[in-house]
């Protein structure tokens, strides 16, 4: 049932965006803001864990790689901190560089690696093999 209901979810969407106004009108945008915005924002949200997590995968903070590792996690989680934004603007902006650049890759690959296991969920839920 909660596979059907993830294919028709998809299918909707695929739908709605693939109308003329897309998710700029109406049930377009509503998608975008109750569904999309929100499931974008938690995965964000969830950066500086996953940053914290391959830290302390790599444990090794003598190598540069787990050196300049820690400093980005550093650096995104004081930059997420709406006081230290206020007092460093500069802090700020190398944030807005981190997650725009190389973090935005690496939520491109989840989010790649998330539709593929939907998909394989969804096939081995059907009984198809892909």
């Amino acid at each position: 049932p909660l596979s059907g209901l993830l294919v028709l979810g998809f299918a909707v969407t695929f739908v709605v965006g693939m109308l003329p106004a897309g998710f700029s009108l109406g049930a377009g945008r509503w998608l975008y803001d109750s569904v999309l915005a929100p499931g974008l924002a938690a995965l964000f949200a969830l950066l500086p864990v996953f940053l914290a997590y391959a830290l302390v995968r790599h444990l090794r903070v003598q190598e540069l790689g787990g050196a300049l590792l820690a400093l980005t996690l550093l650096l995104v989680l004081l930059g997420q901190t709406p006081l230290v934004i206020e007092r460093l603007p500069l802090l700020a902006a190398l944030r807005h560089d981190i997650l725009i650049g190389p973090a935005a890759a690496a939520f491109r690959g989840m989010l790649i690696g998330l539709a593929l296991g939907i998909v394989l969920s969804v096939f081995s839920r059907l009984r198809l093999t892909p």
